[in-house]
């Protein structure tokens, strides 16, 4: 095995370890009482984020969802600024405006949207404007399988490919959209099918494998960097905590549930390194120790936050504005 596939398997590791630690952090934290949010986690979903996120340079744009943690993770967003956000607090990465679900961070270019389906089309003008500008960089966006059954995603797919944009359509199906199985609301088992209709590569793939995902997706990137238009790769995953923390999950079938935590891809692609002699089980532990260390020092830098003062409720209402 190259070093190359060795760092980048081992920077994958991390990002979805972090990502995990993160969200489970953040539930305990919100089941204690110690945070009153509304939070949507993406545990579970974490290998397609992770390798979606290695293909990936830092001026190329990542437009995702309010279940959108490990793929702003994966980009480079601090989780401490990331909690902060979530707290509400002015030294959050939005400045305490985002919340929960609206974060970003435009120095790593990563953007959010709590409308099902809404950040297609921004996705959509990310890659326009790429294009237009005459550079190499391209966009990803990372959704559900619920907004392939929005327009906007049938009206920013067909776009894209008729001007070949830069672009790569990620759908993390997770079998649910909200409450409703995917065979109550979608005809179609693998969602990629649709591409056809809008003469552009579709790819169904196994979202629980990173190795997997980042073979396609890296293609895919590649493919829109080169000037070769879109492509949509679907992600087939599973949502570990439910549609939002503290969900009931009664909707779900138990033994269905049971068998994804078993099979929870990101300690499963630890053991996967470290048996193929890419990660030592020292070095794993050692870094998530630090996690957790970072995560400590998170919550207490969060804790101790304020919120915004009323007289800055005006701030940031146009862009290119920063009265701080």
């Amino acid at each position: 095995m190259s070093k190359p596939d060795v760092e980048r398997r081992t920077w994958m590791y991390r990002r979805m370890t972090e990502a995990k630690m993160f969200e489970e952090r953040l539930a305990m934290l919100m089941m204690a009482g110690a945070l009153e949010t509304f939070y949507l986690a993406q545990r579970g979903q974490e290998c397609s984020s992770a390798a979606l996120g290695a293909c990936l340079r830092a001026e190329d744009a990542t437009v995702t969802t309010y279940r959108g943690l490990a793929d702003q993770v994966a980009k480079g967003v601090d989780l401490a600024d990331i909690l902060c956000e979530i707290y509400g607090h002015d030294d959050g990465i939005c400045k305490g405006r985002g919340g929960a679900m609206h974060y970003m961070d435009w120095n790593v270019h990563t953007y959010a949207t709590g409308i099902v389906g809404g950040g297609i089309p921004v996705a959509v003008g990310l890659a326009f404007a790429a294009k237009y500008k005459g550079t190499d960089t391209v966009a990803a966006c990372v959704f559900g399988d619920g907004a392939t059954d929005q327009g906007t995603f049938h009206e920013a797919m067909n776009m894209a490919s008729l001007w070949e944009l830069p672009i790569v359509f990620l759908c993390q199906n997770n079998g649910y959209g909200e409450a409703t199985p995917q065979p109550q609301h979608q005809k179609k088992v693998d969602v990629a099918e649709r591409a056809a209709a809008y003469d552009m590569p579709g790819i169904t793939i196994d979202g629980n494998d990173a190795d997997a995902a980042y073979d396609v997706i890296s293609d895919a990137v590649a493919t829109a960097r080169a000037g070769g238009g879109p492509t949509m790769v679907e992600a087939k995953t599973y949502r570990l905590m439910g549609h939002f923390v503290g969900d009931p999950m009664i909707y779900m079938p138990q033994d269905e549930v049971a068998q994804a935590r078993a099979n929870d891809p990101v300690p499963r692609y630890r053991t996967r390194l470290i048996e193929e002699g890419v990660l030592s089980e020292g070095d794993a532990n050692a870094f998530e120790s630090e996690v957790a260390a970072r995560l400590d020092r998170a919550v207490e830098r969060a804790k101790a936050g304020t919120p915004p003062s009323l007289d800055t409720l005006t701030h940031f209402v146009y862009a290119g504005e920063d009265p701080y």
